[in-house]
């Protein structure tokens, strides 16, 4: 098999899951009525997930990102959630304020660690 083969092949499976994952919350929120059941499955550690398809020399870094980033997920949702409950906000402008400000927080970590800590993006930690 082709490189190309090789890579695309390796990606359906992850690509799979993720849908799945998608298509459960929308289901279980929209046709059982469960919010609680969708963010459940909405919280499915995907990121966990994908470790299995990770070299095992590339998940020691990759895990403690993720870390981070999960910390930054939750700030990003509590904004979503006190922009939307306390003080009204619609849901469709909501949304979009808590993924700049998820988006803002993952780059300045970003340009923090690899950047300005002189850090290549292969480093462990």
């Amino acid at each position: 098999m082709t490189k190309v083969g090789e890579t695309i092949k390796s990606l359906i499976i992850p690509f799979l899951i993720g849908g799945t994952v998608i298509a459960g919350v929308k289901f279980a929120a929209t046709h059982l009525a469960n919010p609680m059941l969708a963010a459940a499955i909405g919280g499915i550690p995907t990121g966990i997930i994908a470790i299995f398809f990770l070299k095992s020399t590339e998940t020691v870094g990759y895990s403690s990102n993720y870390f981070f980033v999960n910390l930054i997920l939750a700030t990003s949702t509590l904004l979503f959630i006190i922009l939307n409950t306390r003080f009204r906000v619609h849901k469709n402008i909501a949304t979009p304020a808590a993924l700049v400000l998820w988006l803002v927080l993952v780059l300045a970590r970003y340009f923090y660690r690899v950047k300005v800590g002189g850090e290549s993006s292969q480093t462990k930690h």
